[in-house]
């Protein structure tokens, strides 16, 4: 279970970090293209500077970790639920031995 934690923990940082590079190529791309073109969210308009295509690098790059960030904690969140709802049922099921277990001592007991 606690390996399940970290490894949430490790997507949420990915998210961050891929909104660090996201961000971090939209600005790269808007400062060195005046009038870029845009495909659905992506600029594409590539100049001969090499600053457009670490924009565009940087942009597509932090789309992708983002997206792997979400489903990495979206697949450990889920297995952790579900650890838990098992650890649940099991622990309901000891529960109830136990009780019958204090029940049978007290008969004997009188």
């Amino acid at each position: 279970m606690q390996e399940s934690r970290h490894n949430e923990m490790l997507g949420f940082l990915t998210i961050i970090l891929g909104a660090v590079f996201l961000v971090g190529g939209l600005q790269i791309t808007l400062v060195t293209v005046s009038n870029p073109e845009w495909f659905i969210y992506f600029p594409y308009k590539i100049t001969p500077h090499p600053q457009s295509f670490l924009g565009l690098t940087l942009t597509i790059l932090g789309f992708l970790q983002m997206t792997t960030g979400f489903s990495v904690v979206l697949y450990y969140s889920r297995r952790r639920g579900w650890f838990m709802k098992n650890l649940g049922e099991s622990d309901s099921f000891f529960e109830e031995k136990l009780a019958d277990l204090q029940k049978t001592n007290r008969k004997h007991e009188s």
